[in-house]
């Protein structure tokens, strides 16, 4: 259930404005308890709060063992602010110093803590670790070595796999960290129009140039309005700045309990990447077909979540005249040709894509 008031507020919200999202908590204070903050290339930011301990311990090693390259520093804020999961033994077991540790005073939410991140890190360079993913050893490496070439790269993603976080073992570990031999690496442009049916990029492993992201204002609240940010957030980088993604294997993401798979996000975020789409359709000269592949879309969206058949593969109860009412949808059922319509349209931007490939290759030096 979506409120009216919420339901306004995105009906006419602006998906491109730069909102100083930082603002929202800058009353809470993040005390640092372990580290000291140093001005380097790269800061990997890990916002951690109730992962199990072998989980962040693993993501914090992956981090530390980076390989052919030095100039980054490990920036973690913790959301823990009663210490009741003990994040704090972790990270001192470590005795790293690539390590700076604060803690919220208070429990600022997900958005308000990646924002955090975001604020203290003191680099050109932040980079996303989440505490039940892990990094190759030679991540930092490779994508060093491409943006200190390239240097009209505001943003720098890479390629992700996905494995079970409940595991644990030292193959594990070993199996998604242990270095790939990468001597050279194609890289892709990766316009707006990429994102405009899903996040054709994440923040996870991405090199985002810190400025830029305080430029945007961060990302959005969950509770500020609908709709879960780092989708909207992504499309957004890419409207003003311009990313690239490079074609490497850097990033094992973890599954299990975490918050992608807290199912409450995702009808709200739903409608919210519906509306996304009809305000970057808006001023185009097919909006009509556009809107309709969009309607489309959404009707198959929901009836996976009812189906059962998404990658949670979870029952997640869509009211399909809730959402014919929250999205301001005319008619009530797909005619036949909306499908026909929606095939058609994919293929064509597929192949407008291929047509429009902007890549270069580049040798990596593995020091």
């Amino acid at each position: 259930m979506i409120s009216n008031e919420n339901i306004l507020e995105i009906r006419a919200r602006n998906f491109y404005e730069k909102k100083n999202n930082f603002k929202k908590y800058e009353d809470v204070k993040s005390i640092k308890e372990y580290g000291e903050l140093k001005n380097v290339l790269i800061t990997i930011v890990m916002p951690i709060y109730n992962h199990p301990d072998f989980c962040l311990e693993r993501s914090l090693l992956s981090a530390i063992n980076q390989k052919g390259f030095d100039n980054y520093q490990i920036l973690l804020v913790d959301n823990d602010s009663d210490n009741k999961y003990h994040n704090d033994e972790v990270i001192k077991k470590m005795k790293s110093d690539k390590i700076v540790y604060f803690r919220n005073q208070q429990n600022i939410g997900m958005f308000g803590n990646w924002n955090r991140c975001i604020y203290l890190a003191k680099s050109e360079w932040i980079c996303f670790l989440h505490s039940d993913d892990m990094i190759k050893e030679n991540a930092l490496n490779v994508l060093s070595n491409i943006v200190s070439n390239h240097p009209e790269i505001d943003q720098l993603a890479c390629l992700a796999e996905d494995y079970n976080s409940s595991e644990n073992s030292e193959e594990l570990f070993l199996q998604y960290t242990a270095k790939k031999d990468i001597n050279e690496v194609s890289v892709k442009r990766i316009f707006e129009s990429y994102y405009y049916d899903s996040m054709y990029t994440t923040v996870k492993c991405a090199l985002l140039k810190k400025n830029y992201m305080l430029e945007l204002g961060g990302f959005r609240d969950l509770s500020d309005g609908i709709g879960v940010d780092d989708y909207i957030c992504m499309l957004k980088y890419a409207h003003y700045y311009k990313t690239y993604q490079a074609d490497a294997l850097l990033y094992s993401n973890g599954w299990g309990e975490n918050e992608s798979l807290n199912t409450a996000h995702w009808y709200p975020e739903m409608i919210a990447n519906y509306y996304m789409q009809k305000f970057v359709y808006k001023n185009k000269r097919l909006r009509f077909l556009y809107s309709r592949r969009s309607i489309s879309m959404l009707y198959d969206k929901a009836k996976k979540y009812n189906s059962g058949k998404n990658f949670a593969g979870r029952i997640i109860p869509v009211d399909i005249d809730e959402m014919v009412n929250d999205c301001g949808i005319i008619i009530g059922k797909i005619p036949v040709i909306d499908l026909l319509i929606r095939k058609g349209m994919t293929l064509l931007i597929k192949l407008f894509r291929e047509m429009k490939i902007e890549s270069f290759k580049i040798k990596i030096i593995n020091n």
